[in-house]
């Protein structure tokens, strides 16, 4: 009685564990069907496998393939089923990634009375150390705010939930940045512009510092705090020399706020030091963005100098990669800073040469869209120089 006892066992787990081989087979061959456009084939093997497995996150994700399959071969009607079926699914082991998730497929497909409470759900979180569960609040108060966009009662009630909850949970410094910037676009930008003062202040290396304080450079300028703007802009060059593009940008801006409280000699020699800046730097694309910009502001002398300079590194590229996408590039972006400049015989040049040179690359698929748009910007240079000959 035992050995047949022991015997049954045995072949129960046997058969158990065949199962869930199987299952895990059906997944994956669902997987590589998807990938290979046999879209029939594949919702065969997705349901056999949300029949057979435990695996949460991956039967959670094979309704939503199911789903999406099912879309997109105009089987419209099984969808309300599928949905009823995903609705009975065990969700008890479901962490909070698994609830933003099934709240994200139920919008998706119009089941809007039952997102809502799932996302109120993430959002009354607390007391996580999981990182991950405080990026899910903030996305279920983003989706929320979405939802609530024209209910402003609504909307201060998600952002009074959030602010009680946030602080409960374990956060990131990117984290911080990521509440303060739903805040400043949802209303409460008093409080984001707070927090982003906070990080540069207590953060100041940390990448999201740099943004925070572009942003807070922008909003002193927008709402014509030139001081502060000024201050901001000034603190980004003298932290951040290293990131070439946004320092080229925040002197560019800080020209624009001497201009606008009338230091016309002020801004003048600092865009002499922007020149020197943009002037020490490899790369091809900062002076000629910068001629542009000088142009602009009538700074004609200061203009010619910083193309020349962009200009002959723009040309050097293209002589050290003929043929190449890179020199394609670079003949795109002389072609918009020679116009911007008057410099048409430059432009006529340069677009000649983009469309003589570069056939071969179109048969590069990877490159082949890119190819084609700048050859068409070249055809549209072209027939502005004409123009106005």
């Amino acid at each position: 009685m035992n050995r047949l006892i022991s015997g049954l066992i045995t072949s129960i787990i046997v058969l158990l564990i065949a199962n869930v081989a199987h299952s895990k087979d059906d997944y994956w061959m669902a997987e590589k069907l998807r990938k290979s456009g046999k879209y029939e084939s594949a919702l065969i093997h997705y349901k056999k496998f949300i029949g057979t497995s435990n695996e949460t996150k991956k039967v959670l994700t094979s309704y939503s393939k199911t789903l999406e399959l099912s879309k997109a071969l105009g089987k419209n009607k099984d969808i309300p089923a599928i949905l009823s079926s995903l609705e009975r699914m065990d969700k008890t082991e479901f962490d909070l990634r698994d609830k933003e998730k099934l709240a994200f497929i139920y919008q998706r497909y119009g089941w809007e009375d039952k997102t809502i409470p799932i996302l109120n759900e993430i959002l009354l979180t607390e007391g996580s150390n999981n990182f991950s569960d405080v990026k899910s609040m903030v996305r279920a108060a983003k989706r929320l705010f979405k939802i609530y966009k024209d209910d402003k009662e609504k909307s201060r009630m998600i952002y009074e939930t959030l602010n009680q909850q946030f602080w409960k949970n374990a956060y990131t410094v990117k984290d911080l940045y990521d509440f303060a910037i739903l805040e400043i676009n949802y209303g409460f930008e008093k409080n984001g512009l707070g927090h982003l003062r906070y990080i540069v202040e207590e953060y100041p290396m940390e990448d999201v510092s740099k943004k925070a304080f572009f942003i807070l450079a922008e909003k002193a300028q927008a709402s014509k705090d030139y001081d502060a703007a000024i201050n901001y802009y000034s603190t980004y060059i003298e932290r951040y020399s290293s990131n070439t593009f946004f320092v080229q940008k925040a002197y560019q801006r800080l020209v624009d706020c001497y201009l606008l409280i009338g230091e016309k000699n002020l801004s003048k020699d600092i865009m002499k030091q922007v020149v020197d800046f943009i002037n020490g730097t490899l790369d091809y694309r900062s002076p000629l963005n910068l001629a542009m910009d000088l142009k602009f502001k009538n700074m004609d002398k200061l203009a010619e100098t910083t193309f020349t300079v962009g200009y002959y590194r723009a040309k050097n590229i293209i002589n050290d990669k003929p043929g190449t996408y890179d020199a394609l590039k670079a003949y795109l972006e002389i072609q918009r800073a020679a116009h911007a400049l008057g410099k048409n015989e430059i432009v006529e040049q340069a677009a000649i040469a983009t469309l003589r040179d570069f056939n071969k690359l179109e048969g590069n698929d990877k490159l082949n869209e890119n190819v084609k748009f700048i050859k068409s910007q070249a055809y549209l240079w072209l027939a502005r120089v004409y123009k106005e000959h």
